[in-house]
């Protein structure tokens, strides 16, 4: 994994920036304030972060736990100061989970990169609503996430 590829990449993005913004695609099912977000134990919200483990799962090598830790928390540090997020709070708040989800999806981004493998299209479409400003928080279905309108977005 490069880190210093992810920082520069992370760095240039306005990452939450646009955090109940309007959309002008009336397709995509938003949510407009952090009350909106469905919580952890939705499975439309479980349903990512299982997938992204999955993913995580299929190409991590066990010698690479250190630079996934601080892959993950350069992000965190990068995002976490956008958001009202607070280190003492757990999954049931909402700002620690989208920093978190945030830091997995770069992360994997970063891990595919580093391995010259194709970005997988669910991630592809979680990264385009972050590049964006936004939060992809939940599956509008849940067996549904390759496509950006299968995300309801924040």
């Amino acid at each position: 994994m490069n880190i210093d590829r992810l920082g520069t990449r992370i760095r240039g993005i306005g990452l939450f920036s646009s955090l109940g913004a309007q959309i002008d695609d009336a397709s995509v099912v938003r949510i407009t304030s952090w009350d909106g977000w469905p919580g952890p134990e939705e499975s439309r919200v479980e349903g990512i972060g299982t997938h992204l483990q999955d993913l995580y799962d299929e190409v991590v090598l066990g010698s690479e736990d250190e630079p996934w830790s601080q892959a993950l928390r350069l992000v965190v540090d990068t995002a976490a100061p956008v958001v009202p997020y607070k280190d003492d709070e757990d999954a049931w708040y909402g700002p620690n989970v989208a920093v978190w989800s945030a830091a997995w999806a770069f992360a994997l981004e970063e891990l595919y990169l580093a391995r010259c493998l194709p970005i997988p299209p669910e991630l592809s479409a979680q990264l385009y609503w972050y590049e964006r400003g936004h939060w992809p928080c939940a599956l509008v279905m849940d067996s549904q996430f390759e496509n950006t309108q299968d995300y309801i977005v924040y």
